[in-house]
């Protein structure tokens, strides 16, 4: 690159930030807030009953996947993976008297 390409570069850096970044808010983008209780439970139960992933319980609460998928974690629910498809029961990733899994 040439000097002159490098001042033109750092020359309207300086001028299009001088005043941005004083300018600019504090406060964060996101708000993180906990879900609350109550709707909690709402996942929990439907997830229970319909046995069904993050993504059709957003779609049936007005909740996002990404919030359901950390409360199912907050409340210990399983994968459906993990579960049997006839019986909720875990199969997989549960250890023996042995510590095995």
């Amino acid at each position: 690159m040439c000097a002159r390409t490098i001042y033109y570069g750092r020359r309207l850096i300086i001028d299009r930030y001088r005043d941005g970044w004083s300018k600019r808010s504090s406060r964060t983008h996101t708000m993180l807030t906990r879900t609350p209780v109550e709707v909690e439970a709402r996942i929990v139960a439907l997830r229970v009953r319909e046995r069904r992933g993050p993504d059709w319980l957003a779609a049936e609460l007005d909740v996002p996947a990404r919030a359901i998928a950390r409360v199912l974690r907050r409340h210990d629910v399983p994968y459906l993976t993990d579960c049997d498809p006839l019986t909720e029961e875990v199969i997989r990733g549960v250890e023996d008297d042995h510590g095995a899994l």
